[in-house]
């Protein structure tokens, strides 16, 4: 199973995946801008699968 990945979409639509993206950010730009509630102090994002750098796992025991 794949995520919705912009290099998922291109295999899927059979186009360059950096195609998919350049639609997304023209879309995205075209966009008005959002309005905000002034009361609203904190905002949370969830399900965030990305990871920047590399992930920290280690199998097996750590050693010292």
């Amino acid at each position: 199973m794949a995520k919705g990945s912009f290099r998922m979409l291109g295999r899927i639509l059979n186009i360059y995946y950096a195609m998919v993206y350049r639609w997304t950010c023209q879309f995205g730009e075209s966009l008005p801008d959002l309005a905000v509630a002034e009361d609203i102090k904190e905002m949370e994002f969830d399900e965030m699968w990305h990871f920047i750098g590399k992930k920290k796992k280690t199998l097996g025991p750590q050693s010292g």
